[in-house]
């Protein structure tokens, strides 16, 4: 079988997999399980990661997305995956995508997500005969890979850096996402950009904690939809930390704008936030706005309502790579690291 060959199959294995794992849905076990392992998920949040997965599998995505790539050339090579756990199934693109390039891979999971992910990994795996052999479990770290792809915090990256200095790699590093806040925008808008915001207690990466707000616009239309934001969707223990933010930023005499799911806070330039808070930058024009997002570029993941229609920052498509860095790409190429 050539490696063309072999990769379509594979595809196509994948997206029979994903049309019985949509028939099928997570086993009540397994989100028994999931949630006891990590009280930041929810029913609601794990229902959410696994409908952005099935788009991903759902018949012919894959298949037409690898027919873009080069076949690889040389032999098959072991791909070290370090995988995050913040949210629902957040490492599984990785091991597509290495499972498309024809690699093996050697698979640290996070303890925060590994029980979706070796439920869902152990599920496609058994869709095509070549998977088993091509999924293997790593210890504290992949040790030796030919290639290496690791997500983490920023402190955790330094660490992977220094580990894989000698090897073809993608680390990735914290990152957070914007909103582009402009006149005219429609309460549908407003709506999805709370849901950008608030969605999996803004852990994700691809969640908007910073707002920059170009001349004549207004934050009225999102302090409606939150007052509209139903706290029931979120996770208790989210909510909980809204109330602490708002206590200490009581005390420090700081003033930030309140509702019961989410605090607001001026500030001059894009930066991380902290969990409930999010960061609002009024710029004086729209070349201002964009400036200021090149200049932090190294630290945004996406910008809704620029990049990204608002309400869908959630939910990226099978080509939408974290941190813009072409993931089958490198796999395929076999070389030139980050």
């Amino acid at each position: 079988m050539s490696i063309e060959t072999e990769r379509m199959d594979i595809a196509g294995a994948l997206e029979s997999a994903g049309e019985r794992l949509h028939r099928a849905g997570i086993p009540e076990p397994v989100m028994e399980a999931a949630l006891a392992a990590n009280p930041w998920f929810t029913r609601r949040y794990i229902g959410l990661a696994f409908e952005g997965v099935l788009r991903w599998l759902a018949p012919g995505v894959l298949s037409s997305f690898a027919a873009r790539y080069p076949v690889r050339e040389g032999p098959r090579l072991r791909a070290g995956l370090v995988m995050a756990g913040n949210l629902p199934f957040v490492g599984l693109h990785d091991l597509l995508m290495v499972w498309l390039a024809g690699h093996r891979a050697l698979v640290k999971y996070s303890r925060q997500d590994r029980v979706l992910m070796e439920w869902i990994a152990g599920e496609l795996a058994r869709s095509h005969p070549l998977l088993p052999g091509l999924l293997e479990p790593a210890g504290e770290a992949a040790a030796q890979p030919d290639l290496f792809i690791g997500t983490g915090s920023n402190n955790t990256a330094r660490y992977l850096e220094a580990r894989y200095r000698g090897t073809p790699r993608i680390i990735r590093k914290n990152r957070f996402s914007a909103g582009w806040i402009q006149p005219g925008m429609t309460e549908a808008d407003w709506a999805g950009l709370a849901e950008d915001i608030l969605a999996y207690n803004g852990l994700g990466c691809r969640n908007v904690s910073n707002l920059l707000l170009l001349p004549g616009a207004s934050l009225d239309g999102l302090r409606d939809a939150l007052g509209r934001y139903d706290p029931s969707a979120l996770n208790p223990y989210y909510l909980e930390r809204v109330r602490t933010e708002k206590v200490r930023f009581f005390m420090l005499k700081q003033t930030v704008s309140e509702s019961p799911v989410l605090l607001l806070q001026q500030d001059r330039t894009p930066g991380y936030s902290v969990m409930g808070l999010c960061r609002v930058i009024e710029t004086h024009s729209a070349a201002s706005a964009a400036s200021l997002l090149d200049s932090h570029r190294h630290l945004i993941q996406c910008t809704a309502g620029l990049d990204v229609p608002f309400g869908h920052t959630q939910s990226p498509e099978i080509d939408d790579f974290a941190d813009g860095v072409d993931t089958l790409a490198f796999l395929c190429g076999a070389g030139s690291g980050t």
